[in-house]
């Protein structure tokens, strides 16, 4: 049998997709597999970062945008033609690559057109269900008659949740019917490690900027407006790997502009008070470490609005929306909270790479 050429490819929206993919990479990494790493922009560099030794390609950046004013619905509606034709160049560079790389098989996180008949293909997300704000919810079944559509034309749909309660995504991984033979729930996916020993904390507050710009720019003004006022030790990640791994100290702050998975591991564990977007990345990052935050959804991203409104109500997180943060009241109400994890279970990502590698698997299954 011959060696599997696998391409790993991440949505370059933020550096969630990338962040979350890293345990499928280094799982990959035990077997006998060709690995290609594809993205764009600055998840990109996070994965030449982590994974140098490995070979990358440049994929078409979807680079979105988002609003200023939080406006997301009718910023994204101006894009969609653009956002359609990166899909459409997605499409037509994958026979290429299949041609010129010998790629056998592809994981996608969130890259819709990375699916081709003659070679299996596992599709990422979270969203299986998109909601949509306030009266655009009329909306909600075309939305998603859409993104089935483009689901439905990988082999795989691979959820990174658990099937059933207790679980991290709610409605966006659960609130739709499910199509037994082409989705695997494939427990949650994060980079990082909980240390069972005990651990002495070093910084009072770590602020996590990240996101699509403007919004990642305008949540590190806002955090670098309140942490001087914070007393104690604190430490800004701000979410730009082009800046490198050596931290400066700014007006009484540590800045970095970006940490390994190593070292992010590290000052997790030691911060008393943790601020950051409510991505779903994040999320699991969270899960996996039992740790507690303050979470800053991204203005009219309806998702992680969801996820940040969702996590208060289980009393999880604090929650805060970015035009009213307040970081010295976050910081004494999520002193109440208790730091947990989600009911821990063996999530079957081993499998649902066995089967997509070794399963004879050779189309879209319908």
């Amino acid at each position: 049998m011959s060696t599997p050429v696998v391409l790993v490819a991440a949505l370059d929206w933020g550096l969630g997709h990338a962040t979350r993919l890293i345990p499928v990479i280094k799982l990959l990494q035990q077997r006998d597999v060709k690995i290609i790493l594809g993205s764009a922009g600055r998840a990109a560099q996070l994965w030449k970062d982590e994974f140098a030794e490995l070979e990358h390609i440049e994929l078409p950046a979807y680079n979105p945008s988002y609003p200023a004013d939080g406006n997301m619905v009718w910023h994204m509606a101006l894009q969609s033609q653009r956002l359609l034709g990166v899909i459409k160049k997605e499409g037509q560079l994958l026979p290429e690559l299949i041609k010129s790389k010998g790629i056998t098989h592809v994981i996608s996180d969130s890259r819709f057109g990375l699916t081709h008949p003659s070679v299996p293909t596992a599709f990422i997300t979270h969203q299986v269900y998109i909601r949509m704000p306030g009266v655009m919810r009329a909306f909600e079944p075309l939305v998603n008659y859409l993104n089935h559509s483009y689901i439905n034309k990988f082999t795989r749909c691979w959820i990174p949740d658990w099937p059933s309660v207790p679980n991290l995504s709610g409605d966006l991984g659960h609130g739709t019917a499910i199509t037994k033979k082409r989705y695997r729930y494939i427990g949650p996916l994060s980079r990082m490690t909980a240390d069972t020993k005990a651990i002495e904390p070093e910084y009072d507050v770590l602020a996590i900027c990240s996101g699509p710009e403007p919004q990642r720019t305008i949540f590190e003004q806002k955090l670098r407006e309140q942490l001087p006022g914070i007393a104690g030790k604190k430490l800004l990640i701000l979410g730009k790997p082009e800046e490198g791994k050596t931290i400066r100290l700014e007006d009484h702050i540590e800045v970095v502009g970006h940490l390994d998975t190593d070292q992010m591991n590290y000052v997790m564990q030691r911060a008393k008070t943790i601020v950051c977007r409510s991505g779903y990345s994040t999320l699991m990052d969270l899960n996996a470490l039992g740790l507690k935050a303050i979470l800053v959804p991204t203005p009219g991203q309806t998702e992680q609005i969801y996820l940040g409104k969702r996590m208060a109500k289980l009393a999880r997180h604090i929650t805060q929306f970015q035009d009213e943060i307040n970081l010295e009241a976050g910081i004494t109400k999520s002193n109440i909270l208790l730091s947990q994890f989600s009911e821990h279970r063996k999530g079957p990502l081993s499998t649902a790479l066995d089967e997509l590698l070794y399963g004879n698997l050779k189309r879209p299954m319908h």
